[in-house]
């Protein structure tokens, strides 16, 4: 976590530094095991490498507040009032301007759609859906309830002197953080004063 609210949670150092680790850990989807074949058959040892730009970055990029860099698809939420939030998922393609690929970068895109097709078709239907429950249970006038204490003290997380933090990707001290900054904005009294050195 960096401050001002931007987050970076990379998964990447517990892959195996290898051609084909990326490809080897990616989500089933239907078609996989055709396309993999298909790419084994053309590209022969440069197949795994090619199947590893197919796959998702086991990276996560927020950058506070709306821009979502997740895996290899680029989310921006826009809010639109107090209750209604706007979000836009983009996918992301390969781009081989110096030909290193070897006329791949049409199967690698074709199946990179495919990985892109994954999480934004189940688990962000299922985040939906959680977020709007959220909201509704947010509206209920009771006591505050929300808990996000999970990994509070944890032992592993580290504070530099600039700020950021560093933690098991299982600590919640982003979503924490991130709220602590959009609350203290939505707090504070804007200076929204146009001023001009002189």
């Amino acid at each position: 976590y960096y401050p001002n609210g931007h987050h970076f949670k990379d998964k990447r150092p517990n892959i195996e530094n290898r051609p084909g680790a990326l490809w080897e850990i990616e989500g089933t989807f239907p078609g996989m095991e055709h396309y993999e074949a298909l790419f084994r058959e053309r590209y022969g040892v440069k197949a795994d490498r090619a199947l590893d730009l197919a796959s998702s970055e086991p990276v996560n990029i927020n950058v506070f507040p709306n821009l979502h860099i997740l895996g290899n698809h680029v989310q921006v939420t826009q809010p639109i009032s107090y209750n209604e939030t706007d979000t836009t998922w983009y996918g992301t393609a390969v781009v081989d301007d110096d030909g290193e690929l070897s006329g791949a970068v049409d199967d690698i895109n074709t199946i990179r759609m495919r990985t892109q097709e994954a999480f934004p078709n189940f688990g962000e239907v299922d985040d939906l859906a959680n977020f709007e429950q959220i909201q509704a249970g947010l509206a209920a006038e009771e006591d505050e309830w929300v808990y996000m204490h999970r990994g509070l003290g944890i032992k592993d997380r580290i504070t530099e002197e600039d700020g950021v933090f560093t933690a098991p990707a299982t600590d919640e001290v982003f979503m924490r953080e991130y709220m602590k900054v959009y609350k203290n904005l939505m707090t504070s009294t804007p200076n929204i004063a146009i001023t001009r050195e002189v």
